[in-house]
């Protein structure tokens, strides 16, 4: 996985890092030694790239690394700089830090990290980790139009708020500009999508949205049928009921988002509305 040149001995009760087939990370590890880690993968992935490719990709990595290190700073106190220390961990950072060195600002470097700091949550399940690590190695593979369509589809189908009208409305006026490029994503890519594991579709599949929101996600707000809840979100949530109307206007009721394409569109929204508890939808 890394170089076997480098090696890193710390006394006492800090970290110890030694690249070699393996990196050693004991009790203590430190933002400072997931630097070291980062550096040890940089010098391993540059040896794929030749001349100029080089310089381009040591600068993409740089990005990267510095975009990550960041996210765990901000999230210290929620993460297990440990488990950089699991061979899964290993090799899903290691793919996902030669893929951002390969594509640089072609590939979403901001929701990619976000997944890589939620790959080391103290929050954690067997079934989260598979699922995550799937979802980091799908990120380099489709485009920033696709995540943001992924993300739209979410925000419409499964990013219920239970608060009041008004609550509901802020934040899809929040998170609204995320979606800009994705809602005018051809139709024909979706084919890939399914390929790549973000959704599965079936035509045969359609939708009452109205009345599937009323009768579950938003039955709080006392809307009397579907389309009472339809004129209620007209008229006191407008940026939420034109996504809804996008999403219905392109049928989008045939799809059905996978675990991994609910990682990614969480990774993505997360990027403006902070934190958020990934485990409620990967359970």
């Amino acid at each position: 996985m890394l170089g076997d040149k480098q090696n890193q001995k710390v006394d006492g009760s800090s970290t110890a890092i030694q690249a070699g087939n393996n990196v050693y990370i004991h009790q203590g590890m430190t933002i400072s030694d997931a630097r070291e880690v980062f550096q040890l993968l940089l010098r391993e992935s540059l040896t794929a790239f030749q001349d100029e490719a080089r310089n381009a990709a040591q600068i993409n990595f740089q990005r990267f690394s510095e975009n990550v290190e960041r996210k765990f700073s901000e999230r210290i106190e929620k993460v297990v700089l440990e488990k950089l220390a699991e061979p899964d961990v290993q090799s899903v950072i290691n793919d996902a830090f030669k893929a951002s060195a390969r594509k640089g600002n072609s590939t979403d470097i901001e929701s990619l990290a976000n997944l890589i700091v939620e790959r080391l949550s103290k929050d954690s399940s067997p079934y989260k980790d598979i699922v995550i690590s799937e979802a980091i190695n799908v990120v380099p593979r489709i485009t920033k139009q696709q995540i943001s369509f992924i993300s739209f589809y979410f925000s419409v189908r499964h990013l219920a708020s239970r608060g009041d009208i008004s609550v509901i409305e802020s934040l899809h006026k929040a998170i609204f500009p995320l979606f800009q490029e994705g809602i005018n994503l051809p139709i024909s890519q979706l084919s890939y999508l399914e390929y790549a594991g973000c959704c599965t579709i079936n035509t045969l599949v359609g939708v009452e949205l109205y009345d599937e929101f009323n009768n579950g996600s938003y039955k709080h707000l006392g809307a009397a049928s579907g389309n009472d809840l339809k004129s209620l979100f007209s008229q006191k949530a407008p940026t939420f009921y034109n996504e809804i109307e996008i999403f219905l206007q392109k049928n989008l009721g045939a799809l059905t988002l996978t675990s991994v394409g609910q990682a990614i569109a969480l990774s993505h929204i997360s990027t403006v509305i902070g934190n958020i508890d990934y485990g409620i939808w990967l359970r």
